[in-house]
């Protein structure tokens, strides 16, 4: 009834690598879609409801450090007293003293009076 030759069976076979390479591919383009990700490695969702927890805990837009302005929105490098380096974006200051930065990981606080080092890095 079928006579396959082999050239038949060959020419299925790299028909089906063919098409689960392409299946594959659209299956990865459509996950990176779906759970597309800002610079910092959050969800836009996620990342605009930390920030807002965020600008109510640390209202302060501004402060000076060591004879340089920072604002809020800026990239900056920070390294503590114990030669912690944190590199990220400021946020604000709370009146407790208390400094925030969202990295690409986290949100840190950190104590102003154990900060060795502020450096803008745009």
């Amino acid at each position: 009834m079928f006579d396959l030759t082999s050239q038949d069976i060959v020419l299925a076979a790299m028909l089906a690598l063919i098409i689960t390479w392409i299946v594959k591919k659209v299956s990865l383009m459509l996950t990176a879609i779906l759970t597309r990700t800002t610079e910092f490695g959050y969800r836009p969702k996620d990342l605009e409801e930390v920030l807002q927890r965020c600008y109510n805990m640390f209202p302060i837009e501004s402060f000076r450090f060591n004879g340089s302005i920072f604002h809020r929105g800026m990239l900056v490098r920070v390294v503590n007293s114990k030669n912690v380096t944190i590199e990220g974006e400021f946020i604000g200051i709370s009146e407790d003293n208390m400094i925030c930065f969202l990295t690409p990981n986290s949100v840190v606080a950190q104590e102003i009076d154990n900060i060795e080092e502020i450096k803008s890095l745009g």
